[in-house]
């Protein structure tokens, strides 16, 4: 393949590179916000029945799964909005084992879109009630990443002056 035929895709694996351990113009890449993160401040709410840092991180993943599924060709597979496959349990995982599960779910991103051409982005996928095309599932995925960043920033950061006033 040559580069001219997935120039598109190589700007979108670039954004995910910058997102998880590059320099997004928006701050910090997810990386560098976890690795601020002490595996017990991953699991604190702020207030009760809301999400923590684990759980934030593991929804993420959860995402990134979707859309490894459909680069792979599972079209039937298919996440309903807050239930178990979209905010999946923690219980039993160490923060490390959640960080290489996000780790893992970038090196598989990044290594299925490098074998694609743009001609992908303009596929059409369809969740049984909406049609949406490739393109609009990645730049999806890219953008709740950064979304979900900025709230294990926020709550990173509150957890963080709670320890430093202790």
């Amino acid at each position: 393949m040559s580069k001219n035929e997935n120039k598109q895709i190589q700007a979108l694996i670039r954004r995910f590179e910058a997102i998880y351990d590059g320099q997004p113009w928006y701050g910090t890449n997810i990386l560098s916000s976890l690795q601020n993160i002490r595996p017990e401040v991953s699991v604190r709410s702020l207030l009760p029945e809301k999400k923590n840092i684990a759980e934030i991180l593991r929804h993420m993943v959860a995402w990134r799964q979707f859309l490894i599924e459909h680069l792979q060709g599972n079209h039937s597979y298919v996440i309903e909005l807050n239930t178990a496959l979209d905010w999946p349990a923690v219980d039993g995982l160490s923060w490390e084992e959640l960080l290489e599960e996000f780790a893992a779910s970038q090196t598989t991103i990044l290594s299925l879109l490098a074998e694609q051409e743009d001609a992908l982005l303009k596929k059409l996928l369809s969740n049984g009630q909406h049609q949406y095309n490739f393109r609009y599932l990645i730049e999806g995925v890219l953008q709740h990443d950064a979304y979900h960043l900025g709230q294990i920033n926020l709550l990173g950061a509150f957890f963080r002056s709670q320890v430093q006033a202790e």
